[in-house]
């Protein structure tokens, strides 16, 4: 198969699985192995998705292939030695006809410093341009589309490394239809994102939107507590415990809650939903791993308020550096 579709990462640090999300604070940590729950030098990864069948011993077990309905996930996906996504491709359908492709060019450091999404005759669609400071973190993302400059986003630090403000300009171009259709008639720049640290370097407030601010709350190991989601109609309190995370959402006289457990690896088996207290619907997950420690093999299940399930089965094949 060959490398299509490219992503990028950087891989700043390594924390345990209670401790904060660094996609909360630097802006290329989601687009990296983490991003898709992959661990350990990966290689490549594919992705399948089936129809559940049973077995002649009554298991779940691979039925009939599907195609996956929205991107997602890739179908493909490939890392550089040093921690970084080389490329990924999703496909339309069993066909091999493809929907995503995406490629990235680095530096000598390796970091990305290119991406180029393509058209299916091959010619490029977009691209993005990424820039660097002297301690290889993101000051500034170009996003170029019709030929032209469309929007970038400036990233600002502190002293100690840690983002605090993400930039955004949207530039208008009256011939171009990209500005039309977001409604410019002129250059707009907006702080887009804002983040506030303690004096131990803790993310304790972040603003990724104009009506949306989340806060974390820490325990005395450093370990994050609980995350408060605020908006203007509701907002939600996050606690982290060693087995379960519960997130409780208060909307006027409602409140949602959800109940996920985790395995000991922190995957997701099993996320319970309420509503004012009663049972509303489930997501059952049941893995297995390699000797890694990453699934190959999942069986989903959704179970609604009738005790009626969709089940499907997702299989990851994955290689590893030698």
């Amino acid at each position: 198969m060959n490398k299509t579709l490219l992503l990028l990462l950087v891989i700043f640090s390594q924390f345990h699985f209670f401790t904060l999300s660094q996609t909360d604070k630097y802006p290329l940590s989601e687009y990296g192995r983490e991003k898709f729950d992959l661990k350990g030098d990966v290689k490549s990864s594919e992705y399948k998705l089936y129809e559940p069948a049973l077995s002649d011993d009554g298991e779940l077990i691979k039925g009939e292939q599907k195609i996956k309905q929205s991107v997602g996930t890739p179908d493909y996906m490939y890392f550089t030695k040093n921690g970084f996504i080389d490329s990924t491709i999703s496909y339309r359908d069993l066909t091999d006809k493809i929907r995503v492709y995406k490629t990235f060019k680095f530096n000598e450091a390796g970091y990305p410093i290119r991406r180029n999404q393509y058209l299916s005759d091959g010619t490029i669609k977009f691209y993005e341009l990424y820039n660097y400071n002297d301690e290889h973190l993101l000051v500034q993302l170009e996003h170029h589309s019709y030929g032209l400059l469309q929007i970038k986003y400036d990233f600002i630090y502190n002293n100690s490394g840690n983002l605090t403000f993400e930039i955004r300009t949207n530039y208008y171009h009256p011939e171009n239809d990209y500005s039309h259709q977001v409604g410019l008639h002129e250059d707009m720049v907006d702080t887009l994102k804002n983040y506030v640290y303690d004096d131990n370097n803790q993310l304790i407030t972040s603003s990724p939107g104009k009506s949306y601010e989340k806060n974390y709350t820490y325990n005395a190991n450093g370990e994050l507590e609980s995350v408060i989601y605020n908006n203007e109609n509701s907002y939600t309190k996050k606690r982290i415990y060693n087995d379960s995370i519960t997130y409780v959402t208060y909307r006027g006289n409602d409140v949602d809650s959800v109940v996920e457990y985790l395995d000991n690896l922190g995957n997701t088996i099993k996320k319970i939903y309420f509503r004012n207290g009663t049972f509303n619907k489930a997501k059952l997950k049941e893995y297995k791993y390699d000797e890694h420690g990453n699934w190959t093999f999942m069986i989903c299940q959704n179970v609604d308020e009738g005790n009626r399930r969709k089940t499907w089965i997702e299989e990851r094949i994955i290689t590893y550096f030698d």
